[in-house]
């Protein structure tokens, strides 16, 4: 699986595209006002989940005292989003369909990256500043072997 190229699918770009074809009035993008609103929550999503350095902006800034109060919220409110989503066929749970992988990996790492900000930021043991979440990243390991 090829990680960058569903993050350019996934992209803000995309979803603005989907709202031009919609108000164009396009055969087949009559009614795809959910799937704006999943990729441009997994967008932010990514953004938050990579964040690399300093001097990164919004969603892309590393979490810190400056920013845990909004991010925090975002990711409470990507966990209730995830956790609502259904499989068109059946209405099940995406969490509980043969496909929950990826689901249940993002709402995994969101409950591990809140841990981890009380952990290493709110703790006087470590005295983080900040917590750049692309350090979490499997792609290094990948990139080494």
């Amino acid at each position: 699986m090829n990680v960058r190229l569903a993050a350019q699918i996934l992209s803000d770009s995309v979803a603005t595209f989907l709202e031009f074809c919609m108000s164009e009035g396009l055969d087949g993008i009559e009614h795809c006002d959910a799937t704006i609103k999943f990729i441009r929550i997994f967008n932010k999503l990514f953004d938050v989940l990579n964040s690399r350095n300093l001097q990164g902006h919004g969603f892309k800034a590393p979490i810190g005292p400056h920013n845990i109060d909004e991010i925090g919220n975002y990711l409470t409110e990507c966990k209730a989003y995830i956790m609502s989503l259904k499989v068109s066929v059946n209405g099940r749970s995406v969490l509980l369909s043969n496909r929950k992988t990826g689901f249940v990996g993002f709402y995994v790492r969101i409950n591990s990256v809140l841990g981890l900000y009380d952990y290493l930021v709110n703790s006087a043991d470590f005295g983080f500043k900040f917590l750049c979440t692309f350090k979490f990243s499997q792609d290094h390991l990948e990139l080494f072997f």
